[in-house]
């Protein structure tokens, strides 16, 4: 769950291609994904938190590992969010360290001994400096691994940033507290059965009390999701407030059911509705999608891809596996529609985003070809009057 979608998907073309290609399999290599999220105390002082940033980037370095991770500045309010790449010792090692020193001790290879003590005394240094607990993730379930065949890394870099929010909402949400979240969760059993009940249900009053909500953007809703699922067609989670407002009556005495990529949107999203609802209740999917299809891969009732934010854009459901079950038969689970066309199309690719507003469009290569530039949902009605390059009229 972090920024800089678009970035990403720009650079998707180069994994896909050597994905694709005859001599890629020679130099591909196994790289695993780990996404966490921890909402925990932390400081608005900059020099203190530059203190934990830096641990986490010598830490990350000294790993090899590149990836995406922010840090919260505030007392009450944020944490950590973080998505990180490399092989996988290295990876497990990052995890270990990030367990705490009273986590898994009695697993780190000698190898990482030095590294995971030095992230320990340095997180240490920074909880005395900002008088709160060091910032260890409580269990190995927080994390959400994934792994991927590739010859080329899935994060340019490594990039770790101060912030105001984790998961950016351009503030409408940061009255948000930490008493606020971490309550309403359902594990992906507990999940799976509700996702059976809804499945199975005529329009009895168990259907027609339940509201499903997909909290991701439009465009992660496109490529896969939960079938009943509602969309609130966001562009960006900042919008998702002003929908819940707009959406309230319809939300007042139901049981509300919440999801998206890896739990950290639910968290406040769910907090809000709350708040701002006469729902009956409010539970979402901890660890969301991707803890989900770790548990049930594409056996599960999640259909299409999992929109994720690295250079692979769209997950597999099977991707994301780790005990190794996969389905016996393959299925072709293409939720994603040509916009033009209608067609079965699941790929967002470099070159096609709207030239309205540059959201990433679905545009399947038979409806490339004739067409020099494309536009969102949203815009559709201006593809006959709204165009940038001006140079063919």
């Amino acid at each position: 769950a972090i920024n800089s979608q678009r970035a990403y998907i720009v650079l998707s073309h180069h994994i896909m291609a050597g994905l694709n290609a005859t001599e890629a399999t020679a130099n591909q290599k196994t790289k695993s994904i780990i996404l966490f999220y921890k909402y925990a105390p932390l400081s608005d002082d900059s020099d203190k938190m530059y203190i934990l940033r830096d641990a986490l980037e010598t830490l990350c370095s000294q790993l090899h590992l590149k990836g995406r991770i922010l840090l919260g500045m505030s007392t009450d309010a944020e944490g950590i969010n973080g998505t990180l790449s490399g092989a996988r010792d290295d990876v497990e090692a990052c995890v270990v360290a990030l367990l705490g020193k009273d986590g898994f001790s009695e697993e780190i290879d000698n190898r990482y001994s030095d590294i995971a003590k030095d992230f320990w005394n340095k997180s240490e240094e920074f909880s005395q400096a900002a008088s709160v607990p060091p910032l260890y993730l409580d269990s190995k379930e927080d994390f959400k691994w994934s792994t991927v065949q590739s010859a080329e890394d899935l994060f340019p870099d490594l990039k770790i940033k101060l912030v105001k929010e984790i998961i950016s909402t351009g503030g409408k949400l940061s009255s948000l507290k930490l008493n606020d979240t971490k309550q309403g969760y359902l594990n992906p059993e507990e999940w799976h059965e509700e996702m059976k009940k809804l499945n199975s249900a005529g329009q009895d009053d168990e259907k027609s009390n339940t509201i499903l909500i997909d909290c991701r953007n439009h465009k992660e809703f496109q490529i896969g999701h939960f079938d009943g699922a509602m969309d609130p067609n966001t562009k960006t989670f900042e919008q998702f407030p002003r929908w819940v407002k707009q959406n309230r009556a319809g939300l007042d005495g139901k049981k509300v059911l919440m999801y998206c990529t890896g739990g950290i949107r639910c968290e406040k999203a769910s907090a809000f509705i709350r708040r701002e609802t006469g729902a009956e209740s409010v539970q979402h999917l901890k660890g969301g999608i991707h803890k989900y299809l770790d548990k049930y891969g594409a056996d599960g009732l999640f259909h299409g891809k999992n929109f994720v934010f690295d250079r692979r854009v769209g997950a597999e459901a099977s991707s994301h596996m780790e005990c190794s079950k996969k389905s016996k038969e393959p299925v072709d689970n293409v939720v994603g529609r040509c916009l033009y066309c209608e067609k079965p199309f699941d790929t967002f690719t470099p070159d096609g985003v709207c030239t309205v507003c540059r959201e990433p469009t679905l545009v399947c290569d038979s409806c490339r070809t004739g067409l020099v530039e494309y536009h969102c949902s949203d815009h559709i009605y201006l593809r006959n009057c709204y165009f940038s390059d001006l140079s063919r009229f």
